[in-house]
């Protein structure tokens, strides 16, 4: 990310409101969770002070944390999980949050055998775990081939 890619974007506080509504309290799945958590929660407390943190708001789940449980002494980032997990990545030349965020589902989903309930804030699904599964390849399919959508999320990193 250069800063010419980020002039006319807008501040985390511009968009803090926004983002809290829809994150709401629903479970976050996060690769290394106290990395981009710290982040996300610096951002937070500068906007407004009393913010409740994202630890706070809903439970936070570590991807990596759960891999190093799984596979203790290997490599346990994306790419490494997603050669193991057999996860198509081919697109994932350079960083883009739209795109990770795809390529974690399905590795989530890979990693938990997948999923029984779907935790969307204050409401749970419990859908079939192939639809899962199709829905986060999907997503990382969109991810994939909607480069201007990675704005919105790119907008999350700025301080």
């Amino acid at each position: 990310m250069t800063d010419a890619f980020l002039v006319g974007k807008p501040r985390f506080a511009d968009i803090a409101e926004e983002f809290l509504n829809y994150i709401g309290d629903a479970e976050l799945i996060i690769h290394n969770a106290p990395f981009d958590s710290g982040f996300l929660n610096h951002e937070l407390r500068k906007w407004r002070a009393q913010t409740p943190l994202l630890h706070e708001r809903g439970s936070v789940i570590d991807t990596l944390d759960m891999a190093r449980k799984r596979h203790p002494g290997q490599r346990n980032n994306l790419d490494a999980l997603c050669k193991r997990y057999d996860v198509n990545n081919s697109r994932r030349d350079v960083h883009g949050a739209l795109l990770d965020a795809g390529i974690l589902a399905a590795l989530y989903l890979a990693m938990t055998g997948g999923q029984v309930t779907l935790h969307l804030g204050s409401q749970s699904l419990t859908p079939n775990a192939s639809n899962a599964l199709a829905a986060a390849r999907h997503l990382l399919n969109r991810s994939t081939s909607a480069a201007g959508d990675s704005r919105r999320c790119s907008q999350l990193r700025r301080t």
